[in-house]
């Protein structure tokens, strides 16, 4: 199973990765940061890893803000959130080009390079306005 997820705890201002582990009957993930007793899950957000790499040989998760390299046309510094895009059931790159384009597809095509993410980076966005 190639599943990996990764959380942001808002509270605690921290990312945390994980690993599926796998029982006859179920899975569940373990994360570093979590070893309170008592701790509201309700405010974390859980980010899946695309399946993608970035030209560095970087796992591209969802939530990550991503350049899309210089071949390009459409090339741009600004970088782009990579998002779930329901509408074609897959990922993609928010306020890309090519917006309905999913990132399995394109990644093939262009070179993509992972700046940060949007939760513990989020000024890179700020290069936009």
């Amino acid at each position: 199973m190639n599943t990996e997820i990764r959380v942001w705890d808002p509270s605690e201002q921290h990312m945390s990765y994980s690993k599926p582990e796998l029982y006859n009957d179920s899975i569940s993930f373990r994360f570093d940061h979590f070893g309170k007793e008592v701790y509201n899950f309700g405010d974390i957000v859980i980010m899946f890893w695309t399946g993608a790499y970035d030209r560095n040989k970087k796992k591209i998760f969802e939530g990550d803000l991503v350049r899309i390299g210089k071949e390009y046309a459409g090339y741009s510094e600004i970088p782009r959130v990579v998002e779930w895009d329901e509408n074609n059931f897959c990922f993609g790159l928010k306020n890309a080009f090519y917006a309905s384009s999913p990132l399995s597809a394109i990644d093939l095509v262009f070179a993509y390079e992972v700046v940060g993410n949007f939760y513990e980076n989020p000024t890179l966005l700020n290069e936009e306005n």
